[in-house]
């Protein structure tokens, strides 16, 4: 799990927005994107969203020192209340691959070290405004393997993504 992670995100437009990251873990730093689309806004209290990180690890000391890429694209429907807080659920595909893996295909060479998987989660969060500019944030994802929490070919620990968060909007 992260100790730390930073973002900043530049919003294109009301709809869309694209972030770069940086986190650290104690064992491996990890670099990326996240994009984060409305999909839909069916009224001002209303939307359903896709965000996507994709994240580069350039060396992982517990996976083999290979570089590992993660991509978690996620579908919510979020609602807004008078108060400004937001709660959302939502689905998504966690997929983890060492670069090996998927590109270069080295079938029979050094199998125990190409590795590649995908979990499925579902998410639960709450974000509340401290004031105009600032807010914070709490996200819940379970890590399944199909219907039940994931095991041990879960590559993060416990199989729960949790997130805490401030945002400050400039």
């Amino acid at each position: 799990p992260y100790v730390a992670l930073g973002e900043y995100t530049y919003g294109f437009s009301h709809r869309f927005a694209v972030g770069v990251l940086y986190g650290y873990t104690p064992i491996v730093l990890g670099y990326g994107l996240r994009i984060k689309a409305i999909l839909a806004e069916p009224s001002r209290d209303l939307r359903i969203l896709l965000k996507m990180p994709l994240i580069y690890y350039p060396h992982t000391k517990n996976l083999g020192g290979d570089p590992w890429i993660l991509a978690w694209p996620t579908l919510s429907i979020e609602g807004r209340f008078h108060s400004g807080s937001r709660i959302w659920t939502g689905i998504g595909v966690i997929a983890a691959s060492c670069v090996d893996a998927l590109f270069e295909n080295k079938k029979g060479v050094d199998d125990d070290k190409i590795m590649s998987n995908y979990w499925n989660t579902i998410q639960f969060g709450y974000s509340q405004p401290l004031s105009n500019r600032l807010s914070w944030s709490i996200e819940i994802a379970p890590v399944l393997k199909g219907l039940k929490l994931a095991g041990e070919e879960w590559i993060a620990g416990p199989p729960l993504v949790m997130t805490l968060g401030t945002s400050y909007s400039f």
